[in-house]
Parts: C-alpha cells; sequence; structure tokens
C-alpha cells in the first residue's frame, strides 16, 4: 500500500511547480486588482468632488490672505520668492474679517503674465498655490463688482459640467489722502506721516479692524491735490525724508526721477515733473515702495512737495487728518472647476 501511495502522489505534499505557479498567479492577481481600483476612481461621482474643490477654493481665496500674508509685495523674478516663499494665493485682508478682499492682490492675482518674471504664471502657479491636489484640475474664476463698474477673469472656458461656488465679497481700496491747497503763502507743501497714527480706525469703527485704516505699507497712497486756484502751477519737485531714532534733522530718500513706485497723474495722465497741477492730480506711492526703504508702520515720515507758486501756508498736514478709505465696494465671487 505504501508503495502505491508513492506511485500515485498521494502523500499531500504540494509540488514545487505548483508553489511557483500559485506565487506568480497572486502576484499577477494583486497587480491587476491594483490597477483596475486606480481605474475605478474616474468612475466615481465628480459632481461631489469639483463641488468640494470649488468650496475649498472659494474659502482660500476669500477668507485667507495667502502666505505669506504680503505675498504680492514679493519680488517673483527671485527664486527663492516664487518657489519657497510663496505658499498661498489668497485675497483676503485678514483671516479675523472673511470675505474682505484687498484690492492690491486681487489685480496681482488677475494679471498672470509667464512672459514677465514679476508676475504670476497661468495655470503653473495657480495649480501649485491654489487649487492643490494631483489631480490635474481646470478651472474659471471671476470677480464682477455689483455695480458693474470692474470685472476681473482667469482661466479656460468651462464645459457643461462642473464643480461651482459663488461668494458675495467686499473689495477694500487703497486710502486716498485729500489736500487743500489754501492759504498759500509758502511754495512747499509738507505732509507728515507719523505712519503709526493711520493704524487706528476713524472713531465709531471697530478697534484694529484691517477693513477701516489706511495701509500705506501694504496699498497704494494716493494723495490728491485740490483747490488749485492759480492757474499755470506747476508741481517742480518731490522728496521724501524719514527720522532717525533718536529724533533729529530728517533723512532725504533718493528718489529716481522716473521711479516706477512713486507716479504723478494730471487729468488721468501719468506725468513727469516739472508738471502742471490741476485739480485732479494725484501722487501714488505704490504699495511696497516704504518697506524698500525700510519703513514700517512705527516710522516718522515727511512728504516735501514743492511747486513754482504759492500752494500752502507753510503748515505740517499730519497725515491722520486727511487719509481716509473710500467705502467698500461689493462684489460677487464664482469659482468653476473641472
Amino acid at each position: 500500500m505504501l508503495g502505491r501511495r508513492v506511485e500515485n502522489h498521494e502523500d499531500g505534499q504540494l509540488s514545487i511547480d505548483f508553489v511557483i505557479g500559485f506565487t506568480i498567479f497572486m502576484i499577477a492577481f494583486i497587480f491587476v486588482a491594483t490597477m483596475i481600483s486606480g481605474l475605478l476612481i474616474s468612475l466615481q461621482s465628480k459632481s461631489i468632488d469639483y463641488d468640494a474643490v470649488a468650496y475649498r477654493t472659494g474659502v482660500v481665496l476669500t477668507e485667507d490672505p495667502g502666505e505669506p500674508f504680503n505675498w504680492h509685495l514679493l519680488d517673483l523674478s527671485t527664486f527663492k520668492a516664487r518657489n519657497e516663499t510663496l505658499k498661498r494665493l489668497g485675497l483676503g485682508i485678514s483671516r479675523n474679517v472673511p470675505g474682505i478682499l484687498q484690492e492690491s492682490k486681487v489685480e496681482k492675482f488677475f494679471s498672470p503674465d509667464c512672459g514677465d518674471s514679476t508676475k504670476l504664471c497661468y495655470p503653473t502657479d495657480y495649480s501649485q498655490r491654489l487649487i492643490f491636489g494631483d489631480y490635474p484640475y481646470r478651472f474659471n474664476i471671476t470677480l464682477r463688482e455689483l455695480d458693474e463698474t470692474r470685472y476681473w477673469a482667469i482661466g479656460d472656458e468651462p464645459p457643461d459640467k462642473y464643480g461651482y461656488i459663488r461668494r458675495v465679497v467686499m473689495i477694500k481700496r487703497p486710502g486716498i489722502a485729500l489736500i487743500n491747497t489754501t492759504n498759500a503763502t509758502s511754495n512747499e507743501l509738507i505732509i507728515h506721516m507719523l505712519l503709526q497714527n493711520l493704524y487706528q480706525p476713524p472713531e465709531g469703527l471697530p478697534k484694529e479692524n484691517p477693513a477701516y485704516i489706511v495701509d500705506p505699507i501694504r496699498e497704494n497712497l494716493n494723495i490728491s491735490l485740490r483747490n488749485f486756484t492759480i492757474p499755470l502751477t506747476s508741481m517742480t519737485n518731490l522728496e521724501l525724508y524719514k527720522y532717525i531714532n533718536p529724533p533729529s534733522s530728517p533723512t532725504p530718500i533718493n528718489i529716481p526721477v522716473d521711479s516706477p513706485t512713486i507716479r504723478i497723474y494730471v487729468d488721468g495722465n501719468l506725468k513727469t515733473l516739472p508738471a502742471l497741477v490741476t485739480n485732479d492730480t494725484s501722487i501714488i506711492i505704490e504699495e511696497g515702495y516704504f518697506p524698500r526703504e525700510t519703513i514700517n508702520e512705527f516710522s516718522d515720515v515727511e512728504v516735501h512737495i514743492t511747486f513754482d507758486k504759492p500752494v500752502s501756508d507753510e503748515t505740517y498736514l499730519g497725515i491722520e487728518n486727511v487719509a481716509e478709505n473710500p467705502p467698500l465696494s461689493r462684489a460677487v465671487m464664482e469659482i468653476k472647476v473641472w
């Protein structure tokens, strides 16, 4: 009987060929199962996934200032700023006041140009710092003021089906300093800027609310000149001074003649000095100029403007007494993701 069992291979032992074959089969089965599970991802409901991505994108844009919070002032032409410092593209002015967007961030966000190293590149920067995820999402983002004054858009033309979210927001515009030139006895107009006074909201408004402060460190400052009653008056010079602690005589800041960060507009047209002035004359100090000159919100600064005719009474004008914020404008943001 023993010889018969050996002859008929009935001793219960598996042959080496069977073990090898079974092992190869299991490896192949696991490999195929893994591939099929990846293919099945595309068969799940896309609308829920895309709606979630659109919602998340809307939260980042409208409730987050981005990382860093002053990302719109970064010099993106440097490798470190674009690839290491810039983490997230948020348009909010602060996490404490969600739904209020900073106009300078809006302008930067909606004006990509891959040919300009100082600007964002579409779609690379947006995919990596706003949409996130390994899936190659495509998107369309629009922002429209409710009074139809301004409209911004970026992205591709959406298909018939996409994830969607709409948010009602407010846009904070840069502050304006209204300078009335009256009681003219001097050719020089001096504007004193103790900047920390600008970071206190006007009486009756919430304290430390960035929506109600003039912020020349991170936003444009518009010095608007008014009441030029003497015709053919020309602005001949513009100088900035900063005080160094301990207080002493102010130190002049060197401003190039054709500085792109300090611009003069007369009747809406960009001018160089000397320039005739009218009741529609603005001096724009661009956001980011003060930080580049090591000026912060605790600095003491003076702006000296010289004319060829008397325009002031030689008194110092405190910037906090003449600066104000334009009203917040209401807008609608729409986000489509597919």
